[in-house]
C-alpha cells in the first residue's frame, strides 16, 4: 500500500507548531488592529471595523478548527 500524503510525526508535529504560532500571530494583529482603531475611529468607523476584523478572526478560527486543532 502506498500513503504517500503520510508525514513522519517529527515533520507533522514541527508543522503544527509553526501554525498554531501563525494563528496566535493573527489573531493577536487582530486584537492590536481593534485596539487602535478604538483609539483613531468613532461612531459607525469604529463599528465596521470591528465587525471587519471579528469576521477575519472568525474565518481564521473556523479554518483553525478544520485542521483539526
Amino acid at each position: 500500500m502506498c500513503r504517500g500524503a503520510e508525514r513522519p510525526p517529527a515533520l507533522w508535529h514541527n508543522e503544527s507548531r509553526r501554525m498554531r504560532k501563525r494563528y496566535l500571530a493573527a489573531m493577536g494583529f487582530y486584537v492590536l488592529l481593534a485596539g487602535l482603531a478604538y483609539f483613531q475611529f468613532s461612531g459607525m468607523v469604529r463599528l465596521a471595523l470591528w465587525v471587519f476584523l471579528g469576521g477575519l478572526a472568525l474565518k481564521s478560527w473556523i479554518h483553525w478548527k478544520r485542521l483539526g486543532h
